[in-house]
């Protein structure tokens, strides 16, 4: 097995039972001995306190919401600066507090930069640790960074098949899984740049040239037969080549939520690296676990953070009137599925007050009775 610490980096905010379910599937999906961090971003720490004790995670608090890819990036942080303070003399391996994430004694430490760390301790069933008998694990910074939403579920072996696949790839900054939904439906999780061209062109074009240049290049990307590159790669789960992550400063800080993983993909391809889908490793994402009850705000932040990337796509002046009639797009996209979304709410809030007038009728004719 290899000696070297393999980092993984999730993002918390307010979860619910997904998180020890991500958890628990992490030491089936690597032979790896891990560092975890689970950045909390929510304001509930009951469930993300206990996950980190029972598993053995270091949580980062910074004290608000940071989005999601300034999270990540201050995780990365986290992990990298403590690692590099376990390599100091006296200490002997590369966990975030000096000894390994399976260690049965807890040990509450301070962050990097102030923030509230918990390095928590696992029991038998924690994330996989240094086994006994091999050495001092290897302190040096990690070459792999797994980055992972809280509601994905590894399938058995589906980092250890994404860090062998990375052999044939040794431009690969980025890979991703084959992604299914919990009703196991393939989501397109490997996508081509989103542009006007090529998306109106296949648009248009399928239905009567279905061999047209624009839906050959969809299709090539939505291949799950073979391991191959493609623009970006969904940030649901991703495994980041340390070297190729820094090469473009982590994710972009502006997007608060959403085309951070769009924007990697850009920026990695600037750099001269590849993004590549394996879909021999597969997870199961539960998308939307943590708001899905409550969508509003994330649709706004997604339509936010859709004009911000296509301002920069098309930024230049003479594409300014292209710029304003897709920001009006989008706000008006916007507002209907807001609408629609509270519209659904009150549906549920009223099925959900029938249910429990009728479970009230039904224990008043049980005690009459």
């Amino acid at each position: 097995m290899n000696n070297e610490r393999l980092r993984i980096v999730t993002v918390a905010f307010n979860p619910g039972e997904e998180l020890a379910l991500w958890a628990e599937s992490v030491g089936e999906a690597t032979r790896r001995a891990v560092d975890v961090v689970i950045v909390d971003n929510g304001t509930d720490a009951e469930t993300v306190d206990a996950v980190g004790r029972i598993y053995g995670a270091a949580v980062l608090r910074p004290g608000r919401n940071l989005g999601y890819g300034t999270a990540v990036n201050r995780g990365v942080k986290a992990l990298r600066e403590r690692s590099a303070a376990a390599a100091a003399p006296g200490r002997t391996t590369g966990s975030l507090d000096g000894r390994p994430f399976n260690a049965r004694e807890s040990n509450d430490v301070q962050g990097p930069t102030g923030a509230d760390v918990d390095s928590g301790a696992a029991n038998a069933s924690g994330f996989p640790g240094a086994p006994s008998g091999e050495g001092p694990l290897d302190s040096r910074d990690s070459e792999w960074i797994v980055v992972v939403n809280p509601d994905v579920v590894f399938l058995p072996g589906a980092i250890d098949k994404l860090i062998a696949a990375a052999a044939a790839w040794p431009r690969g900054g980025a890979f991703g899984p084959l992604v299914r939904d919990r009703a196991g439906t393939v989501y397109p999780s490997a996508r081509k740049f989103p542009r006007l061209v090529s998306g109106v062109g296949h648009a248009l074009l399928v239905g009567v040239w279905p061999n047209n240049p624009f839906s050959r290049a969809y299709r090539e990307n939505a291949d799950i037969t073979r391991a191959h590159v493609v623009d970006w790669l969904s940030g649901s789960c991703l495994l980041l080549r340390r070297e190729a992550f820094d090469a473009v400063g982590g994710f972009d800080e502006s997007y608060f939520m959403f085309f951070e993983d769009t924007t990697l993909g850009e920026q990695l391809a600037s750099a001269g690296w590849q993004s590549v889908f394996v879909p021999d490793a597969e997870v199961v994402h539960d998308q939307g676990a943590s708001w899905r009850s409550k969508p509003e705000n994330m649709i706004r932040a997604h339509h936010r953070s859709a004009a911000r990337y296509l301002d920069g796509v098309y930024s230049k002046p003479c594409q300014a009137p292209l710029r304003w009639a897709l920001r009006a797009g989008l706000k008006a996209r916007e507002e209907l599925l807001v609408r629609l979304s509270r519209r659904g709410e009150k549906k549920s809030k009223v099925r959900r007050n029938r249910r429990g007038e009728a479970g009230e009728k039904g224990n008043t004719s049980l005690a009459e009775g």
